[in-house]
């Protein structure tokens, strides 16, 4: 139970508290106000000291860097050792697809032109077939005014005749302009696929030379280790050693908070250059950060 300091607390039969911290005073007027209004509720109300209030725990800030692990990406399985390989073969495959779409933009090209001078043609012949009606219409109306016979003319529906043949060569060249538009598609996804291979590959590339890296830190971790734990040992048994430059040696040196620039744009650059060449190196990468 609490004492006086933390005031006094109104509780009900079962033990819930209906008001905390009051004075005594205060309370007790609480309780008389509800044995004059509600003497059943006021007879089960009992004054108690109150409870100490728990601070609030502190607010801790992690002010340490944290490295957000981003999902890798499901790269390709390849025999170790054969990675640029793969790669250079990722590479001639987009090349050969990417020539394939070209050759199907060119068709599509071609085609839309042939579509484009088939339609002035059909526009060009309707327009003569309507004038070649109307003026055999004219004449027509002339020889019934005159009571002539009138016959139409045997070479009437020239252009209507040639206006038909242009009509269907738009039709066709139409059609062909959907069926190579759906080639040309096809061409595309082909090319977006092999361009994530090329990615996944380079990708690839990478994953295996950071591998050679931390095995690389492995090997030294194994070397400095005993010399730390002996380095160690030494400044807690009382040997004789120079303190002061063996602790500095000892300590694990910190790294940088937010990273290193100069590596993040050689990063990015490497696996961007390795798209196009499955021979460059991370040390061909420029160090030089654009602001």
């Amino acid at each position: 139970m609490g004492d006086a300091t933390n005031g006094y607390s109104i509780v009900d039969k079962d033990g819930a508290v209906t008001s905390r911290n009051l004075d005594l005073g205060t309370a007790q007027a609480m309780v008389n106000f509800y044995l004059e209004n509600d003497v059943a509720f006021g007879c089960t109300l009992r004054i108690v000291p109150s409870e100490p209030i728990q601070p609030a725990p502190p607010t801790v800030f992690d002010l340490r860097p944290h490295h957000v692990a981003n999902p890798p990406p499901m790269l390709p399985d390849v025999e170790a050792g054969e990675e640029r390989k793969y790669l250079r073969e990722c590479i001639i495959r987009r090349e050969d697809v990417g020539k394939a779409r070209e050759a199907a933009k060119e068709a599509v090209q071609r085609c839309q032109a042939q579509l484009h001078m088939c339609g002035i043609e059909v526009e060009r012949l309707r327009a003569d077939d309507e004038a070649e009606t109307a003026a055999a219409a004219v004449a027509l109306a002339t020889r019934l005014k005159d009571g002539a016979a009138a016959p139409l003319e045997p070479n009437l529906g020239t252009f209507r005749k040639a206006m038909i043949e242009a009509e269907a060569r738009y039709d066709a060249a139409k059609r062909a302009a959907s069926l190579l538009s759906a080639d040309l598609d096809a061409e595309e996804r082909k090319f977006t696929e092999s361009e994530t291979a090329v990615r996944l590959a380079a990708d690839v590339v990478v994953r295996a030379e950071f591998q050679q890296r931390v095995e690389q830190l492995n090997a030294l971790w194994a070397q400095i280790t005993p010399i730390r734990q002996l380095i160690d040992d030494a400044l807690n048994s009382g040997t004789p050693i120079d303190a002061v430059p063996a602790r500095k040696a000892y300590a694990v040196p910190e790294l940088k908070f937010a990273g290193d620039s100069s590596n993040k744009c050689r990063l990015h650059r490497y696996r961007q250059a390795l798209q196009h060449d499955a021979d460059t190196t991370f040390a061909d990468q420029s160090a030089e950060v654009k602001q």
